[in-house]
């Protein structure tokens, strides 16, 4: 009984720390996302004020 105890905690415990890494990991992406488009939006507000004006 103490064995299959121990060994179903250590799954569970395997299976959470999986779902942690797979939740850190799409936090990660969405920064990395969020910093890209926030890239994008700047260089673009740049380059519209460095085009002259009509």
């Amino acid at each position: 009984a103490v064995k299959s105890r121990t060994s179903k905690g250590r799954a569970e415990q395997a299976e959470r720390r999986g779902t942690e890494q797979a939740a850190h990991q799409r936090a990660e992406e969405e920064r990395r996302a969020v910093r890209e488009q926030q890239r994008t939006a700047s260089e673009r507000h740049i380059s519209r004020n460095w085009e002259p004006e009509r």
